[in-house]
Formats: C-alpha cells, structure tokens, sequence
C-alpha cells in the first residue's frame, strides 16, 4: 500500500488517514473490552485536548467516504432530533395542545433513556466512571462545541501541513 507515502504532506493523522485506507472487513475486527482501552494523559490539560480536537477533524476529511458519512451522520441525526422536539414541543405550547407537548417531552425522555443505557452499558464493560448527567449536558452543548472548532480549524488547517511550516 506504499505505506504513508500518500501523505507526507500531512503532519498530524497520516497513521488514521493509512489505516483506514488498507482497512476492511476481513483485516479488521473492533474489541470492546476494558483491555483494548486506551488512556490518553494531556500534559497541558485543555491546550492539548483543543490542538487534538482540531487535528482529528482535519484528518477526517481525507478519510474514505462511507467512514466521513458514518460519523456525520450521527451527528446531524442528533441535531434533526433536537430540531424536531423543539419545533414539537413549541408547536404544543402555542397551539394549547397538552397531547403534543406531552408526546414531544416524553420522545425526549425515551432518547435520553436509550442514550444513558449505551453509555452505562459501556461504561460498565469498559469499567470506567460514568455520570448520567453529564450525557445529557453534553449532547446539548455539543453542536455549539461542534460549531466552535469548525470555525477555528478553519483558521489552523495551515499547521496541519508539513510544506506550509517548513518554509
């Protein structure tokens, strides 16, 4: 596969960009288990979480598409979501509507639900902490953080370049 000769020109994510180029369903297995966890260690906390964050969405754009689709797609199912109750739930209010409002909060409760279960279910096989708060505190501000560091990777995807710094 010549290796990550495709992608020199890359200073960060050459090692995503080559694995998921050469992998496939009969090379590749996923394990979910406690002993395939990998604990990452930030010396400079929320600098490095930032400067990783940026990386790995620059490098997502070089991947093929059906894995760029399949990570987006999560997210935008989650933002419809959110767009549909809010539009549900406003609907009910101004219309006096008690039945859709109800239906709307109770779709929302039964998302939630359905989240915090995957997450404990993880969380327990991964044998990691787990605060169910926090899942729904984070799937509302994560669009905002989406946004966030969509309009700052615009302004770094030069640092991502080995050409551009070398210069």
């Amino acid at each position: 596969c010549k290796g990550f000769s495709k992608h020199l020109a890359i200073q960060y994510g050459d090692d995503d960009i080559f694995t998921n180029e050469i992998m496939n369903k009969s090379n590749t297995r996923t394990e979910f288990s406690e002993e395939a966890l990998v604990i990452t260690n930030y010396e400079n906390g929320n600098e490095s979480i930032k400067e990783t964050r940026l990386r790995r969405d620059f490098t997502k754009r070089f991947l093929k598409t059906s894995a760029h689709i399949f990570f987006s797609f999560e997210r935008f199912s989650d933002f419809m979501f959110y767009a549909a109750f809010i539009m549900t739930a406003l609907r009910g209010v101004y219309d006096n509507n008690l039945k859709i409002t109800i239906i709307a909060g109770a779709l929302f409760i039964i998302h939630y639900i359905m989240q915090a279960a995957v997450c404990h279910n993880a969380s327990r096989t991964l044998n990691t902490p787990l605060n169910s708060s926090a899942i729904l505190i984070y799937d509302i501000i994560r669009p905002f953080i989406d946004i966030y560091f969509r309009i700052i990777g615009h302004k770094s995807n030069i640092k991502n370049y080995t050409w551009k710094i070398r210069r």
